[in-house]
């Protein structure tokens, strides 16, 4: 597997402020295989990046022998592509195409896309969208976006994530199967489903169709009378490899005999700026991973 790491985990990558070479030497020198570039509507990175910017920083990356892996947004929590106004629904969807676009000049292979949204707690004024309506749009918006992927032979990588959508591998599994595209694949996330559920179990089911993985860690809450409370977030993440609750011998099995070889990217959100982060993921991951 190709040990990976976030933009969003180097200090001013949430704001998409850091200079993206800086931020590919800095992954490299911190022992990374592979980086995440993140897109946004400003920053260094956007859907608007021209093709020799993407030219320029795909040579940075050979420079640093170093593969850029994928490319995530955190666009659809605010612009959904299930959202309510069809104004925002077409928006949302312009910008899908365009970021796939340049996803596939920079030689990534894989966007995370948040499909839709039912409701998010950390989003205030969140509008609630019935999850029966959620799953039909968010169905047609990836179709129509799947035409896209499949002529730029990107995968739309559909993740899952605290939406309050697609909360069963079953249906997650279903879901991508009713995309109707080869270019439709899910990006696994091992610890957004530990509060509902297994995530060994979600790799066995899903199987093939795990294009990309997110590695991270989750945490329950041990109370004073001795009782669990499941955390939300971000406090629920903010917990290093192997020090919560996702059994990652058990995930890294599960990843084994489906037979995925590819990247596992620490999806660390860096609020603090930290600069010491990068280094400290190397050495989470390579204990995770053995190394």
């Amino acid at each position: 597997m190709i040990k990976s790491i976030s933009y969003w985990a180097l200090p001013g990558g949430l704001a998409g402020s850091m200079d993206i070479e800086t931020a590919i030497a800095k992954a490299a020198s911190s022992g990374f295989e592979g980086i995440e570039l993140c897109i946004g509507r400003s920053g260094e990175l956007t859907h608007r990046t021209s093709e020799k910017r993407c030219r320029e920083i795909v040579s940075a990356a050979r420079a640093h022998k170093i593969k850029i892996v994928s490319t995530c947004t955190g666009e659809f929590w605010g612009t959904s592509l299930t959202d309510p106004k069809a104004s925002t629904r077409r928006k949302a969807l312009a910008f899908l195409k365009d970021a796939l676009k340049v996803t596939s000049q920079l030689k990534a292979g894989a966007m995370l896309v948040v499909p839709g949204c039912v409701h998010a707690d950390f989003i205030p004024g969140c509008a609630e969208v019935p999850y029966d309506a959620c799953y039909q749009t968010a169905l047609k918006q990836i179709r129509e976006a799947a035409k896209t992927a499949e002529k730029l032979k990107t995968f739309i990588c559909v993740e899952n994530v605290w939406n309050k959508f697609l909360l069963s591998p079953l249906e997650f599994r279903q879901f991508i199967k009713e995309c109707r595209s080869r270019w439709v694949g899910a990006y696994f996330d091992v610890a957004n489903n530990v509060p509902y559920g297994v995530p060994a179990h979600w790799v066995a089911i899903l199987g093939k169709a795990i294009k990309r993985v997110h590695f991270k860690e989750y945490a329950k809450r041990k109370n004073a009378d001795g009782s669990v409370t499941w955390t939300g977030f971000p406090e629920g993440f903010e917990v290093p490899l192997g020090k919560g609750h996702v059994d990652y011998p058990a995930v890294l099995a599960a990843l084994a005999k489906i037979g995925y070889k590819g990247p596992v990217t620490y999806e660390l959100l860096n609020f603090s700026g930290d600069p010491r982060a990068v280094a400290r993921c190397s050495r989470e991951m390579d204990k995770v991973l053995g190394r």
